[in-house]
């Protein structure tokens, strides 16, 4: 998982899905260098804890958090539809939460905000 600047200047172009990305990226390294990380979700609990697409990236990307007292950068925001939000996630050790999740209805924080 990369990540990149993005300014006004910034010039777009349209990937697979027609998801707009930066045409000529400025990848930010290391990680620890981002203040903020907005990641979509496919679900949620009221805890934030975040249901992705299974594949590990998030949680690999930002297990050094586990590692920190919170709150440190990044500040980690979910963006979702209140449908989107579940009673309870079962979590596992290396289950990385959110600090916080904005729905269209109200905000959620995490444990370590």
């Amino acid at each position: 998982m990369a990540f990149t600047e993005y300014t006004a200047q910034s010039q777009l172009k349209r990937v697979k899905y027609g998801i707009a990305e930066v045409a000529e990226p400025t990848v930010i390294y290391p990680t620890t260098a981002l203040d903020l990380v907005i990641t979509p979700l496919v679900g949620f609990d009221e805890n934030a804890n975040r249901m992705g697409w299974g594949q590990g990236h998030y949680d690999r990307t930002f297990e050094f958090l586990q590692q920190r007292s919170r709150p440190t950068t990044p500040f980690l925001l979910g963006i979702a539809y209140e449908c989107q939000k579940v009673e309870a996630l079962t979590t596992h050790d290396w289950d990385v939460p959110l600090d916080m999740i904005i729905t269209e209805k109200i905000i959620y924080y995490g444990e370590s905000t």
